[in-house]
């Protein structure tokens, strides 16, 4: 058990830090964008441009906090057990595996890349609100198997 935890806590650092580049790489890519790239990219759509910037800042709002959280429940023994039964609980792994985890995250994630690429704003618009409302279904799915399991 006690090994068990050391390596928990190893990994929890590890998290931390690759939250906190993650977050600092995405803040380097919107000073890069602002300042020096300009508008060297070429026209892009609004949709696109506004899309980006606000998937952008919410992931990188995200990983700060992930990151934070990291690093203060290392700080704390009793957050540290609880964090480490949440991770291990075999009820939690069954339900994230009935709603589609991780699978539907990627395939989503693929698909607003792919809307993100493709000129046409028509079919950009439809895979990005697809891919929203696979998530919605997932996130659906999750909160009612919360209720009965």
């Amino acid at each position: 058990m006690q090994n068990s935890i050391e390596k928990f806590k190893k990994e929890l650092r590890s998290r931390g830090i690759i939250c906190a580049v993650l977050c600092l790489l995405i803040i380097a890519a919107f000073i890069l964008k602002a300042f020096i790239i300009k508008d060297s990219l070429g026209e892009i759509a609004p949709f696109k441009l506004g899309f980006l910037t606000g998937l952008g800042s919410v992931i990188a709002l995200s990983l700060a906090l992930m990151s934070i959280s990291s690093f203060r429940t290392l700080k704390n023994e009793k957050k540290l057990r609880l964090a480490f039964n949440a991770e291990n609980d075999e009820r939690c792994a069954a339900i994230r595996a009935k709603s589609g985890n991780p699978i539907i995250i990627y395939t989503s994630e693929l698909m607003i890349i792919a809307g993100l690429l493709v000129k046409s704003p028509d079919a950009s618009k439809a895979l990005i609100i697809a891919a929203a409302c696979q998530l919605l279904v997932s996130v659906v799915i999750k909160c009612v198997l919360n209720k009965i399991m």
